[in-house]
This record gives C-alpha cells, structure tokens and sequence, in this order.
C-alpha cells in the first residue's frame, strides 16, 4: 500500500463517524476521475468555515500530510457516490 487517502465520514441524522482508507493506486480510472474532482472541491474550500447543517454529513480527507474538510453541501451527486464508494471500499 502505497499512496493512501484517508476519509472520516461524520454528522448525518445520528451523528455517526465512519473512516476508510485507499490505496489511490489500486483505483479504477473512473473512480480516480470523480476522486480529482472532490479532491480539487476540498481544495478551493480550504481554510472555509462553512457553518454545520443538521443532518448533513462532513467529509474529512487526508492525503499525506495534507488535510482537507469538504462539507456535503459542497458535493454534486456524483461526488457523493464517489465517496459512498470509498468508503464502502476503504478496509
């Protein structure tokens, strides 16, 4: 396992944390494409307080050393099922 993304699911109804971890190498070229694009949305939101919604979930990304938060406001659809993915793919 070489280069890693970490993904700390949080908020939603109950409030529940998740985590997962991947390996970027072993993705799909498909699944790497829509992970630019919510990696480059965490990025122009960085150092962004967005206030918390009730019942709406937070993404906390870690790749290296390198943190970044991406609300789930700030999601299209299809970047949310890229991080359902992740998360269902990560160990």
């Amino acid at each position: 396992m070489g280069n890693m993304l970490h993904i700390e699911r949080s908020g939603g109804f109950a409030n529940i944390r998740t985590h997962a971890s991947v390996d970027m190498d072993a993705l799909d070229p498909k699944v790497m494409a829509g992970l630019d694009e919510v990696l480059r949305a965490a990025a122009a939101l960085k150092g962004v307080q967005e206030p918390g919604q009730p019942d709406r979930q937070s993404y906390k990304i870690q790749h290296g050393s390198e943190v970044m938060h991406l609300p789930e406001s700030a999601c299209t659809p299809t970047m949310l099922d890229v991080l359902d993915d992740l998360m269902e793919a990560g160990e």
